[in-house]
């Protein structure tokens, strides 16, 4: 059976979490309040802390202020615009980004 907090772990939301293992939402939120287990925000939302650099910062902004949003907006409008394509697509779009980071090697030393 799987439990309130690993659900909770996956990102879902009372609702979600209601449905998944057959209880009522409210019973769920009890639940998590008695055992001091976060919930995602309803209708699927998730929130995340990103640091980004000042000079896409600027960007963001700059977009923001010419479609009159706030940077949050503009960002989740992006990123939903790169969900909208193919996982392939994606990939190829992010490059290198979408690959693991190859594990450090030390260079070995010459025999000469």
């Amino acid at each position: 059976m799987t439990s309130i907090a690993a659900l909770a772990n996956d990102g879902y939301s009372a609702d979600e979490i209601g449905q998944a293992i057959e209880i009522p939402r409210a019973r769920a939120i009890r639940i998590a309040r008695r055992k001091n287990i976060a919930l995602a925000r309803a209708g699927g939302r998730r929130s995340i802390l990103v640091d980004l650099p000042a000079k896409h910062v600027e960007r963001v902004a700059a977009l923001a202020e010419v479609a009159k949003v706030t940077r949050a907006v503009m960002i989740a409008r992006m990123v939903a615009a790169l969900f909208e394509e193919e996982d392939a697509r994606v990939r190829w779009r992010l490059g290198n980004h979408a690959r693991p980071k190859r594990k450090y090697q030390r260079r070995r030393a010459d025999p000469s």
